[in-house]
């Protein structure tokens, strides 16, 4: 058997051994640099892709106001949620981006992305025109409670801003500190 390798060639073509050659480190530190531009290709691309105007500080007055009006109290979105909106959506946990642009009547952005995994969660969309201008999700994993159950009644419609007044009662789930409103 014939080669045209020396002893000290490796089999990347380099002229050092495998360990420590300088063409393996050049190629080592090729490799790093293709690593590093592709993992700061997928955090660019996941904060682009990511839905624009998430709104967890609505989230936590939302909750603060239902807490304070108490059972049989009232709350209007409008005095919490102060950014510019026409009507509000409000869907199910496990709603999936295809119906959720279905009833918005535009894509509004999540090019598919948008996951709620659990059946309490709801999504709230904040909507001006065509677009959507906040967003914001209530009974997450993260969320702090309490817990609140929204009439079936109000998912998956708009609901105009001067109509967005929520009517909190009493629920079986008091235990949990949860509210009902309607």
């Amino acid at each position: 058997m014939c080669t045209d390798m020396s002893a000290s060639e490796n089999s990347w073509g380099g002229g050092e051994s495998a360990l420590g050659g300088r063409n393996t480190r050049a190629r080592l530190q090729g490799l790093a640099a293709v690593v590093v531009v592709t993992l700061g290709a997928l955090a660019i691309w996941s904060i682009s892709s990511s839905v624009p105007n998430e709104r967890a500080d609505i989230a936590s007055a939302f909750t603060v106001a239902v807490v304070r009006a108490g059972h049989d109290g009232s709350v209007e979105l409008g005095s919490v949620a102060l950014l510019d909106w026409d009507h509000v959506y409000l869907f199910h946990g496990y709603a999936d981006d295809a119906r959720i642009s279905s009833k918005l009547g535009f894509s509004w952005g999540t090019k598919g992305d948008i996951r709620m995994l659990y059946e309490s969660t709801v999504l709230v969309v904040f909507v001006t025109d065509r677009s959507v201008s906040g967003w914001m999700i209530m009974n997450g994993p993260n969320s702090a409670g309490p817990w609140l159950a929204f009439a079936d009644t109000l998912f998956e419609r708009p609901i105009a801003r001067d109509q967005a007044t929520f009517h909190i009662s009493q629920t079986t789930l008091a235990e949990r500190g949860a509210f009902r409103l309607r």
